[in-house]
């Protein structure tokens, strides 16, 4: 089997905005190839919304999934620090994660992570998340790798903006439009899974199937899901 290659998860997500693809479908495929590219455990991406709270934008599994709504919840975590420093976190081992972030970082070794790193989504300054990197195995010693997942880091802040001049107030309601989407995609998938009796990565499948037969954007598939619950419910 072909490995994927960072020079073809860049080329992908271009082609998404060239197409005018949204955004969220754009950052799940990336967020997906830096796991590829990287040979990481998972990865995900956390930003701030319009009221400087944090939200999950984008996760290659659910375990993350879980990992960053913990951190949005608690205040705390890798993403947390790589947000207010504006710089690249690191840890390795349950003592040092659990040292550095407590419940959250006792949480990331408990879900079989065995290092964490953060990568600041910067925008001229201004710093508006952070792509982590949860590795289940030995951490790479390709200095490199670094150099890789900061530029995935990048390539996700220029998804998420699309531009280089909007106004701050159309930036942040682009945050809030896409987090809005990833949340009604997570409300979908959870849909499904109690329906069909799928586990979360099941149920996320399901949902890009359902998509991609019907030819709309995951978050038009999501819509379609919640809305024939709530009927089937009403």
């Amino acid at each position: 089997m072909t490995h994927r290659t960072s020079e073809q998860a860049f080329a992908a997500a271009a082609s998404g905005m060239v197409h005018a693809r949204p955004v969220g479908d754009i950052l799940s495929r990336l967020v997906k190839d830096c796991v590829e590219v990287t040979g990481a455990g998972a990865v995900a991406i956390l930003v701030l919304d319009e009221h400087e709270r944090l939200g999950l934008l984008a996760s290659s599994l659910a375990a993350a999934t879980h990992l960053e709504l913990l951190q949005a919840q608690d205040t705390q975590g890798p993403c947390v620090d790589v947000i207010s420093s504006g710089r690249h976190q690191s840890a390795t081992g349950s003592d040092e994660m659990v040292r550095r972030w407590s419940s959250v970082g006792a949480a990331i070794s408990e879900a079989g992570f065995t290092a964490v790193d953060a990568y600041p989504m910067s925008w001229r300054g201004r710093v508006l998340g952070g792509l982590n990197v949860f590795q289940d195995g030995p951490r790479p010693d390709d200095d490199g790798t670094g150099l890789v997942c900061q530029a995935f880091a990048d390539v996700a802040t220029i998804v998420l903006l699309h531009s280089t001049d909007i106004p701050a107030d159309e930036m942040t309601d682009r945050v809030h439009r896409a987090t809005a989407a990833r949340d009604l995609v997570e409300q979908a998938k959870g849909v499904l899974s109690e329906l069909h009796s799928l586990d979360i990565e099941q149920a996320a499948l399901r949902l890009e199937e359902l998509a991609a037969s019907q030819q709309i954007t995951t978050a038009d598939a999501a819509q379609s899901v919640v809305d024939q619950a709530r009927t089937r419910r009403g």
